[in-house]
């Protein structure tokens, strides 16, 4: 019995022994985890005199370089230094040495930055596939850096171009932009995720005629055949391209409508090739006339201004030119000339002078020392009512004594003004919109007695005459004769020195 007992203790105390060892072997295992768990903590602060890593270390190796002079080859070397300057030159196409989601995208849209009326050769287009193709291969970090930087430029000389356009339409010379502040921003929030073409396109104007030939661009390449389609997103400015002539039209085109100003309110606007005058009321054509414009020898001028008055039967003080040049001979040849067409002469201190007193015979270009005007009347030049407006080229709309000519297609007829079909019209049309003191019944009055009125305007309206060959209009876009041979030499400018791409059309 007592040695039962005695068992029984020394079983218990065995057991006691036991759960001691697992409750000590507990204690070491949970100490030893505690003590990793403080090691991995203290790991995730950085100690004080400790430099803080890169967010890559393996993006450390091709940190883009810091030297300035490395970023005067590109086309907004400026722009892209500030850019990587700001993030600390480190990369944001390229991860790891290797492309991200991002940079596939902006390659990707530079092959197509034909739909904006771009030329991808003008981006590196064959810069980076030649990069991309070497850089698969060999990780070397001169080439990985380089491809870093050329999509940087892309994007943001993209950005730029389409903002505020390539070429000066006036010396047909590339322009280098500086960023103003915006492309840098639209790059930043192409990386943080909204887009690159989105960010891209916030460029672009937002007029409607703009949108609407960028529209009809994209789908005349969407329509071309595969030969013609490939070769013209490929960069090709070949003419020979069934489709050429209407691609390059239309980009010739938006690129000015990047330069135009942007027009709001009320407005009359004249398309100098269109041979037509619209007044605009927002989105809204709320009157329309055909117009008679400047000949090719005689162009009428580009120009922004305001109509501020209009005079119902004005005289036509014939400009110095037309006087010498074509008013001169028939004086010398037939006496009669002036008083059949109403002329008078007056010299330069505004004193009438007798004609025939005057030895027309001694006169010429460098000696015309008067001045020619012709009679209010139906007879006169300009017709019933001239509207006049602040412009160095002395220039103005009126009416026409030959109301004929509205009959033909092509009217670049005149010697630079801009001779309105529905000038009486227009008059009614302004007076209405004007709440002057003058009523429609004295127009009335005015142009059955063909007196001279002048009416000056309380809301002067603005006059916008530009040059596009294409237009949207009445649900279309319509092409037009370049009369003065305008878009040849700016299609020139925008893709001078630019060599064809060669590519196998078959693959």
């Amino acid at each position: 019995m007592k040695s039962n007992i005695i068992d029984k203790v020394a079983e218990l105390n065995m057991k006691k022994i036991n759960t001691c060892k697992r409750i000590e072997n507990h204690f070491i295992a949970y100490a030893t985890l505690w003590c990793l768990v403080a090691v991995m903590l203290s790991g995730c602060h950085p100690l004080t005199n400790r430099t803080q890593v890169a967010p890559s270390a393996m993006d450390s190796v091709i940190l883009i370089d810091s030297a300035q002079e490395n970023y005067l080859t590109l086309f907004a070397g400026n722009a892209a230094f500030a850019f990587y300057k700001s993030k600390g030159f480190v990369p944001v196409w390229l991860k790891n040495k290797a492309n991200t989601m991002l940079a596939d995208s902006m390659i990707s849209l530079i092959r197509s930055a034909r739909i904006f009326g771009l030329l991808p050769q003008d981006y590196h287009l064959d810069e980076i596939e030649t990069l991309l193709d070497t850089t698969q291969r060999i990780k070397e970090p001169s080439r990985i850096q380089k491809l870093e930087l050329l999509l940087t430029d892309a994007f943001l000389s993209m950005a730029m171009h389409l903002k505020k356009g390539r070429i000066d339409i006036n010396t047909f010379e590339r322009i280098l932009h500086d960023d103003d502040g915006s492309q840098v921003t639209s790059l930043e929030g192409a990386i943080r995720g909204k887009g690159i073409r989105k960010m891209l396109e916030i460029h672009e104007p937002a007029t409607i005629q703009y949108k609407q030939l960028r529209a009809a661009l994209q789908a005349i390449l969407d329509s071309a055949d595969f030969m013609e389609r490939k070769l013209l997103l490929a960069g090709s400015t070949i003419d020979s391209l069934e489709v050429s002539s209407k691609v390059a039209t239309l980009e010739v085109n938006l690129e000015r409508l990047r330069k135009e100003q942007i027009l709001s309110g009320s407005y009359i606007l004249v398309n100098i090739p269109a041979f037509k005058l619209n007044i605009i009321e927002g989105d809204s054509t709320v009157f329309e006339s055909k117009v008679i414009v400047g000949s090719a020898r005689n162009k009428t001028p580009l120009l922004d201004s305001h109509i501020k008055h209009f005079t119902l039967y004005p005289y036509w003080q014939v400009p110095r030119r037309i006087a010498v040049n074509e008013i001169l001979p028939h004086i010398k040849e037939d006496s009669t000339y002036l008083h059949t067409h109403q002329y008078e002469v007056i010299d330069i201190h505004g004193q009438m002078l007798n004609p025939d007193s005057i030895n027309w015979k001694s006169f010429s270009n460098n000696n015309f020392p008067v001045i020619i005007r012709q009679r209010q009347g139906a007879h006169n030049s300009l017709g019933r009512v001239k509207y006049a407006f602040n412009n160095t080229y002395n220039v103005y709309l009126h009416d026409t004594n030959a109301p004929k000519l509205f009959r033909k297609d092509k009217r670049s007829l005149s010697h630079g003004c801009i001779r309105v079909e529905k000038a009486k019209e227009l008059s009614y049309f302004l007076l209405e919109r004007d709440s002057s003191d003058v009523y429609a019944e004295d127009l009335d009055q005015y142009y059955q007695l063909q007196k001279q009125l002048d009416i000056k305007l309380k809301k002067p309206i603005r006059l916008h005459v530009q040059y596009l060959t294409n237009e949207y209009h009445e649900g279309e876009v319509k092409f037009y004769d370049d009369i003065y041979s305008y878009d040849k030499p700016l299609h020139r400018a925008l893709y001078a020195k630019k060599p064809e791409t060669e590519i196998d059309v078959l693959q």
